[in-house]
């Protein structure tokens, strides 16, 4: 749980719920333990609140105190599908970020460009409006099927632990930001007009390694099955076919 604790806060400005978690700190991080040990933990109170750079989205902020949990969790599951996902994914899992995947897109580039003689080419998408429209019963069954199905004491205290953060249904029990302008964020795009099922939180590390998991799937059938064109491929084009 400790370690839980720094990564949570590992370069992040402090906030007031974080100083007011350490004032305490011992006292809360056992307190989190107990309440995981004895299945009475509950997530606490999100606060929504708007960011516009690039463009307007909506944020649904867990507690200081419920994002250690969520460090604590990603850790686990972390261990079991980091070898799941695809290696060209890059988010959320230990070795891996934008650092890394710039570092893979500047080999790929200098490898399928031989050294800049041949032109490169990307495809850039985007899943709209991707995490409010997840299911979350079916993102449930996707992370209890991943999780230990064993009896001791650790594997059922992950899945109880599971099951309480994919239930959790952060606008139960939320506040708005007071400095935050929610009519920014379009109707059709916001949370709070999905249904009971459908949606997770923008911002919250749960939130970033669910989606890697969801994705996880698309990531393989690309890679596998249709097989980005290799420059190998592109090279063997008759001249005739390539100039038409």
């Amino acid at each position: 749980m400790y370690q839980a604790y720094q990564g949570c806060r590992h370069r992040k400005k402090p906030s007031w719920p974080q100083i007011a978690f350490e004032k305490k700190l011992g006292q809360n991080l056992l307190s989190l333990v107990r309440q995981i040990n004895h299945k009475t933990y509950k997530p606490g109170r999100s606060i929504c609140f708007t960011i516009v750079d690039p463009k307007p989205r909506e944020i649904f902020a867990a507690s200081f105190r419920d994002r250690v949990v969520h460090h604590l969790f990603v850790a686990e599951l972390g261990k079991i599908w980091e070898r799941k996902i695809s290696p060209h994914s890059f988010a959320c899992y230990k070795g891996r970020g934008p650092h890394a995947a710039l570092d893979y897109v500047s080999r790929k580039v200098r490898s399928i460009s031989k050294g800049g003689c041949h032109p490169v080419h990307c495809l850039q998408l985007d899943m709209e409006r991707f995490f409010i429209s997840i299911h979350r019963p079916t993102l449930k069954s996707i992370v209890m099927d991943s999780l230990p199905k064993g009896k001791d004491q650790k594997s059922t205290e992950l899945r109880w632990l599971a099951e309480v953060i994919c239930d959790h249904d952060a606008r139960d029990n939320f506040f708005f930001a007071k400095t935050s302008d929610h009519s920014l964020i379009p109707a059709h795009k916001s949370w709070l007009n999905m249904p009971k099922d459908y949606g997770i939180p923008i911002g919250n590390l749960t939130s970033q390694c669910f989606s890697s998991m969801i994705l996880a799937g698309l990531d393989h059938f690309i890679s596998r099955t249709l097989k980005p064109l290799s420059l190998r491929a592109v090279l063997e084009i008759p001249r005739d076919r390539e100039n038409k």
